[in-house]
């Protein structure tokens, strides 16, 4: 029997339909149209009062990227770079204030597909900006993801650093990070002391595909927790190994494999201090990571080990 018609009406009515997309904003519509004919100068006024999450945004940010990479005179480019800093400022807010973790992982990466190609003096503004505003609590979700993406944010210019100095600075502004004091539960001290700080700013040099950035911050970790401590393998690296895999970070590469490298050169050393049969809270990482041993993915760390 076919349904009637009420039925197919309701039927109908509970079918959600898609939301309408945004439409561009009148002060969109003319950005867009001022960087089509290359008109640059009007555009800072324009964009000041265009809305953040404006739909033309994207293709404002697009076309301001294409323009900067067609090599254009230094007066160009310094009004375009002023207008990248200026849409940097705009999503700030996003990312230090908002209550949503989506919005402010959005916003984190907007700003660090811009940030290599502001001024440095811009650029060192932006860094103190982030550092002053670095969560000081860790214990919600909210202030561990913030953290992660203010790293992911430092490391965004790291291809645009040719020199090893600039670099240098760029490692010294991640352990400051590092070492920033927080309240975490009971605790109160440096960032890298807790399994939950650690895995946040590695977690950004991951994300980054950084491994210099990610060696350099397992060598902190290294020298504050010894690899031949069984207890603060235990309760430190265990926990922070389980800790990035729930995050997604693949154990077989770099920098992860290099920490288990350290871990299995101290055993190797000092026989009388292994892991106790007993370690069944977290067995199953402990086992993934005996398979990666077993691969020779570690090895290779540990045969090159300085």
């Amino acid at each position: 029997m076919p349904p009637s018609r009420t039925s197919a009406l309701k039927s109908a009515a509970s079918t959600k339909r898609p939301p309408c997309p945004t439409p561009i904003s009148r002060q969109g519509r003319i950005a867009l149209a001022l960087l089509a004919k290359k008109q640059y100068r009007p555009l800072p006024m324009c964009l000041a009062d265009l809305p953040i999450k404006d739909p033309a945004w994207i293709d404002i940010t697009k076309k301001l990227l294409n323009d900067l990479q067609a090599s254009p005179s230094e007066n160009t480019r310094l009004l375009l770079s002023r207008v990248l800093e200026q849409r940097i400022q705009s999503l700030l807010p996003l990312l230090i204030h908002t209550t949503s973790e989506k919005e402010a992982t959005t916003a984190a990466k907007d700003i660090a597909e811009l940030v290599p190609h502001i001024d440095e003096e811009e650029r060192r503004t932006l860094h103190e900006t982030l550092f002053s505003n670095l969560p000081s609590d860790l214990n919600s979700p909210l202030s561990q993801n913030a953290i992660t993406q203010i790293g992911i944010i430092l490391l965004a210019s790291w291809k645009t650093h040719r020199n090893s100095i600039a670099r240098f600075e760029l490692l010294t502004e991640l352990r400051s990070i590092a070492y920033t004091e927080i309240v975490f539960d009971d605790f109160c001290g440096p960032l890298i002391d807790t399994v939950d700080g650690a895995a946040t700013i590695l977690l950004a040099c991951w994300l980054s595909k950084n491994a210099v950035a990610g060696r350099n911050l397992w060598d902190v970790v290294r020298c504050r927790h010894r690899p031949g401590d069984e207890q603060i393998f235990q309760e430190y690296t265990l926990p922070l190994i389980e800790l990035l895999v729930r995050k997604g970070v693949d154990l077989s590469q770099e920098p992860t494999s290099r920490l288990w490298a350290s871990w299995v050169k101290a055993y190797s050393e000092r026989r009388t201090v292994r892991p106790s049969p007993g370690l069944t809270k977290n067995r199953q990482v402990l086992d993934a990571c005996t398979i990666i041993l077993i691969q020779g993915v570690v090895k290779h760390f540990i045969d090159n080990w300085e």
